[in-house]
């Protein structure tokens, strides 16, 4: 019997239509094998990293920022501000105020800058311990610039800044306006040493001149004819700023800047899902590194979705949390990241580490492609196939043959083979399903379950196979899973034939 090219691994891309397109890629992101080396495939598929729990704040409140730096970790949660001791126990900082947006936190070397809400607060060593911020502007954006502590004025065209490395003193003379278009600040950004003033609309640019009056200035013709319509979307990612823009013309389109031009990085999938949703305007953008990807998540908290760009492949996923009891994916609990060289082991060791914090309950996580599951919460990832078709002729299945890692680790520290997780299906035998769907993604039928191979069974001559497929005119195959081990999906062998005929 022939085998049927169909293309298994790739990214999500669920079109309009679904007779067109209707993969999906969950929890699950491409790579491409380097040039020059011999892999399987030129493409296969990584499980997105897992969490272990480092701090728990005092009431569980609504994580809303992280922030690390010189050796410390803050967490934002509800209206307080904690700093997160190395051997992860949460110390009160100061109080600024409950909001529902993501709170900001930027440094001027001295003192710490904080927004929440429409208020800007700084830090205040000589007030009492717990009680260590104090508000002192208006703004609900903060960013640093050469020295100095910027504000973004709340529903103006206007910024503020310190005093040159005091964010005690603020001159309220002190401000400069963005005028190249009538539209207000969505937000402002410190990239490259150039301040950016981010319209709903439109977008310039601005450089420390010097002047002695005021000492920002404009930078001619650094005039961008987009904005963004998501204050809180913007996020620095692979040297160069992303967000989700707005203009005149419409919305819903994520950019990344090349220079002064915003390149278009959204495809027309993701464009359709993000503009179907009822609310854009609350992304939250994220950014991080692993491994050479440099992902882009975007989180949409009144959709309850998340989706991520990654720059090194140019391609797309969701990142989401699966409610076994409602059977409903929800967006990715974690909306906030920092990462720093901070001593986290009680040697006193510096590692750089990736902190994650829940918008749930304000816990702060390590997150390490190291931990297979969110700190005993399986991560439940799944793949949906391109069509496989020929010309709506009757083709029939008799078997698919996933080449996937099999037996692999339990994320045991030095890999150790052969220890099964207390969370793993079935005592030790991870487990992988499959759901075929013969109108184009619509439906699906009833789940096939096979092992992915017993813990430490990693041989070759062990294969994840499904037999006995029927027949169909249009077919997409769904493989899922949610075991605790390495997943690297590396293609899909499908064997059939087409018609009535085997031979």
């Amino acid at each position: 019997m022939p085998n049927i090219p169909f293309g298994f691994c790739g990214p999500g891309y669920t079109s309009q239509s679904k007779v067109v397109d209707g993969e999906r890629c969950v929890n699950l992101y491409p790579e491409l094998v380097a040039p020059g080396a011999h892999g399987k495939s030129g493409i296969f598929l990584n499980k997105t990293a897992g969490t272990k729990k480092f701090a728990t704040l005092p009431g569980n409140p609504p994580g809303r920022g992280l922030w690390a730096g010189d050796n410390r970790l803050f967490a934002a949660g509800g209206s307080k501000l904690y700093e997160i001791l190395p051997n992860g126990t949460p110390v009160q900082y100061g109080d600024f105020g409950l909001a529902v947006t993501p709170v900001t936190v930027t440094s001027n070397g001295n003192e710490l800058f904080v927004t929440s809400g429409a208020n800007g607060y700084i830090s205040d060593a000589s007030r009492p311990i717990g009680d260590q911020l104090k508000q002192i502007v208006a703004t609900d954006l903060g960013a640093y610039l050469d020295g100095f502590l910027i504000g973004q004025s709340p529903n103006t065209n206007q910024f503020v800044i310190s005093d040159l490395l005091n964010g005690q003193s603020w001159n309220p003379l002190d401000f400069g306006q963005k005028t190249g278009g009538p539209d207000r600040l969505c937000a402002i950004y410190s990239d490259h040493e150039e301040l950016w003033l981010i319209g709903f609309r439109t977008t310039e640019v601005w450089y420390l001149s010097g002047a002695a009056n005021f000492p920002f200035q404009k930078i001619q013709g650094a005039f961008v004819e987009d904005g963004c319509t998501a204050p809180f979307s913007v996020a620095k990612v692979d040297n160069s700023m992303m967000f989700l823009e707005g203009s005149d013309r419409g919305a819903g389109v994520v950019v990344r800047m090349q220079g002064y031009t915003p390149t278009r990085v959204s495809n027309h999938a993701v464009e359709y899902a993000i503009q179907r949703y009822p609310i854009i305007t609350d992304a939250i953008g994220v950014s991080r590194s692993y491994l050479g990807h440099s992902f882009y998540e975007i989180h949409f908290p009144s959709a309850d979705a998340c989706w991520v760009y990654d720059v090194a492949t140019g391609m797309w996923h969701e990142r989401l949390r699966w409610d076994s009891a409602a059977a409903k994916w929800h967006e990715h609990p974690y909306r906030y990241h920092a990462y720093g060289n901070y001593p986290s082991d009680p040697n006193g060791g510096s590692t750089g580490q990736h902190f994650v914090q829940d918008y749930r309950t304000g816990a702060v996580y390590i997150e390490s492609v190291d931990n297979l599951d969110l700190d005993g919460e399986p991560i439940r990832w799944l793949r949906s196939s391109p069509h496989v078709s020929d010309h709506l002729d009757s083709m029939y299945f008799e078997r698919l043959i996933i080449d996937m890692q099999t037996g692999g680790s339990t994320g045991v520290p030095g890999g150790n083979f052969g220890i099964a997780s207390p969370f793993l299906s079935n005592g030790g035998d991870p487990q992988v399903s499959l759901r075929c769907s013969d109108d184009g993604g619509n439906t699906w039928d009833s789940e096939r379950i096979v092992t992915a191979g017993r813990i430490g069974e990693y041989e070759g001559r062990f294969r994840v196979q499904f037999n006995q497929l029927g027949r169909s005119f249009d077919r997409c195959f769904e493989l899922s899973g949610a075991d605790p081990i390495q997943i690297a999906i590396v293609d899909a062998n499908l064997r059939g034939y087409r018609g009535s005929n085997p031979a």
